[in-house]
């Protein structure tokens, strides 16, 4: 779910942690306005205050597609029976809901992220961004994030493995992301 704080506005990218980083803001008191999109958590910039910074948390582009596809079928968001594999559902889903797209549906055209945090590294880099950005982080707020369980999580324990054209379709239709985040393909 997107938020407003005082000092930032969190853009809720799928399955980049965001769920994580709602609860923690919230355990710990900072989170002052909340924003819903039109399909739930994932509220659009143009939405915010645009005169405070904004925060996007994201995650290697090969991971997002397996933990998406592991999110939809243990949710039951898999409506189209003909996606019976992670194959089909891949081949199908390159093609219009890349993680680009959920970037730009997010971020829109006109404004991009402030600072950005990656999934592979959540705990250190939130608590990292809070200190950089101004807020006085108490003992029990640092415990808090370091401590508490991870939220609204697939289980990317499976057995799904990227083809090597797999990953090639991925390099290409989020060549921005690799590029702007430093992945490495």
């Amino acid at each position: 779910m997107s938020f407003e704080t005082e000092k930032f506005i969190f853009g809720h990218i799928p399955k980049c942690g965001g769920t994580f980083i709602k609860s923690v803001s919230a355990q710990i008191g900072i989170i002052k306005k909340y924003y819903i999109g039109e399909f739930g958590y994932h509220a659009p910039i143009h939405m915010f205050n645009e005169e405070l910074p904004i925060l996007i948390s994201v995650r290697h582009p090969y991971d997002w597609y397996i933990s998406q596809y592991n999110f939809l079928t243990s949710v039951n968001w898999i409506y189209d029976t003909y996606y019976e594999d992670f194959d089909k559902w891949f081949d199908a889903t390159i093609q219009f809901k890349t993680m680009s797209f959920y970037y730009y549906d997010i971020m829109g055209c006109c404004r991009s992220e402030d600072y950005f945090i990656k999934l592979e590294n959540l705990r250190s880099d939130y608590i990292k961004f809070l200190y950089d950005i101004g807020y006085d982080l108490s003992v029990n707020d640092i415990q808090i994030i370091q401590k508490y369980k991870k939220e609204n999580i697939s289980n990317n324990d499976s057995n799904i493995v990227l083809s090597s054209s797999q990953k090639e379709k991925i390099r290409k239709a989020d060549a921005e992301i690799f590029k702007r985040y430093n992945f490495i393909s």
